[in-house]
């Protein structure tokens, strides 16, 4: 995974955050192994395989090649819509007609899941997800939610899993929203929420008791929830059908909500997905990946705060389905044709929230020692990396004792070590970075404008002053 640094937050920046600009995506389908090219549903086991979830059947990733798995090897059937890694490392899939079909890890087999202690599940089992306790929730399209404690002495023995003890449904009767589930995450410790067609409400993880927040509810800009996340800082995302992405912190009860116009390359939502690197990834059925950069809302960066992935930047198709992040950091993104291992080229940016005098950023330069020099809209500044960003320096020279600095464009490095910068309207001046002293040029002195657009050397050490109308200057080092 690439890494870079991004000190430009300007009008600049749509070239920056990917539009019209090629991405480094690999595709696979049919011609590579996979038994369809629609993937709607991914995983990792804990050796590192990818799981890809088709309506025809699973395959199984390992970095080389496909091995693909269907009824025939124990699945439920073939329609696979959902998947999960549980703690335990075992695989869980669910089904578009409503079957349960899990990996077992240890025994390297596939088994059926019957739960006969319920009503027959025969809806599309939309999501899967676990608990911190170790407890496996189902959410179904119309029959409402399937509760399983895992016990290993379940799969013992048995192709097909029948009759187990541990397994409860949960349903409008019980005071659900809607039987139609579309996501299910912990918000709290042992506290369930549930996006439904019919908004969120919440299951006690111990007394399956289900409570509904109307005044959360009426947060939410609609009820038709298709995705939820609780990303690392807690705040809770929620996806929606076709009103954006909504971010809503419940201890500050403060809500955002996200759509085109911000950047957003859909408003129909399908899945959310954060990586290690805390960036969060929003799959859109129609629009590609949004990926949501939050230094620019930081910064009050006031154009688009997604970098989008879309077949623009050349994604295989713009209906995403599924997005995980494997142990070498790449995205898998599958979409209904094809999946796509993203590269993912990370951008580290800094603003004013980070020390920069201001966000505009004109030039930047290297100089001899590494330290990076910046002109932006608010004068020149010294930056020097640390190993981390609690470790950076940055020297301002906005307003320096020993010199007047205001819109600096343009910047150069002699041979003897100054820094030229021009003030814009000001002309230009040269920084001695021992002392700190500047010397300033301007109409008093020499140059023909004080509109000064670029500065060079030439292999003499010689310096190149470009001006407005005001021809270029050479400047001899005495």
């Amino acid at each position: 995974m690439k890494k870079y640094l991004l000190l430009s937050i300007s009008f600049f920046g749509l070239a920056v955050l990917g539009y019209a600009q090629t991405l480094n995506l690999n595709h696979f389908g049919i011609e590579e192994g996979l038994p369809q090219s629609g993937i709607q549903t991914l995983t990792q086991d804990k050796s590192g395989n990818i799981w890809i979830g088709t309506l025809a059947g699973v395959s199984k990733y390992n970095g080389l090649a496909f091995e693909n798995y269907d009824k025939k090897n124990g699945l439920s059937e073939n329609r696979i819509v959902s998947s999960l890694t549980d703690k335990n490392g075992n695989i869980w899939f669910g089904h578009w007609a409503g079957g349960i079909s899990v990996y077992i890890s240890k025994q390297k087999v596939f088994k059926e899941i019957i739960p006969s202690k319920t009503e027959e599940i025969f809806k599309t089992i939309n999501c899967i997800f676990q608990d911190n306790k170790g407890t496996i929730w189902f959410g179904t399209n119309g029959q409402g939610i399937l509760k399983y404690v895992p016990n290993e002495k379940d799969f013992i023995g048995k192709d097909t899993i029948k009759e187990l003890e541990n397994i409860s449904l949960i349903t409008t009767k019980d005071g659900l929203k809607s039987g139609f589930i579309a996501a299910i995450i912990e918000s709290d410790n042992n506290k369930l929420m549930v996006g439904t067609d019919q908004g969120i409400c919440f299951i006690d993880a111990s007394t399956q008791k289900v409570s509904i927040d109307n005044n959360l509810n009426a947060l939410v800009p609609a009820n038709g929830i298709s995705s939820l996340l609780k990303d690392s800082k807690g705040n809770i995302w929620i996806g929606t059908v076709n009103d954006g992405v909504t971010k809503i912190n419940l201890k500050s009860n403060t809500i955002r909500k996200y759509v085109t116009i911000d950047g957003l390359t859909s408003n129909n939502i399908k899945v959310l997905y954060e990586s290690d690197t805390k960036y969060i990834f929003i799959g859109t059925l129609g629009g590609g990946v949004s990926k949501y950069l939050p230094q620019l809302e930081a910064n009050n960066y006031a154009g688009p705060l997604f970098q989008t992935i879309s077949s623009n930047q050349g994604l295989s198709n713009d209906k995403v389905l599924s997005i995980i992040q494997d142990r070498e950091k790449n995205i898998w993104i599958g979409t209904y044709l094809n999946l796509n291992q993203y590269f993912d080229e990370q951008f580290e940016i800094y603003g004013q929230s980070e020390g920069l005098i201001n966000s505009l950023v004109w030039s930047i330069i290297q100089d001899r020692k590494g330290s990076y020099w910046l002109g932006t809209e608010g004068g020149l500044i010294k930056f020097d990396q640390g190993k981390n960003k609690n470790q950076n320096t940055f020297i301002n020279y906005s307003n320096n004792q020993k010199g007047q600095v205001t819109n600096t464009t343009a910047l150069y490095e002699d041979k003897e070590g100054f820094i030229w910068f021009s003030n814009f309207g000001n002309g230009v001046s040269r920084l001695n970075p021992l002392t700190r002293q500047i010397e300033s040029f301007n109409t008093s002195n020499g140059l023909t404008t004080n509109d000064v657009y670029c500065i060079n050397g030439d292999a003499a050490g010689d310096v190149w002053i470009g001006t407005n109308k005001g021809g270029a200057l050479k400047f001899s080092l005495q």
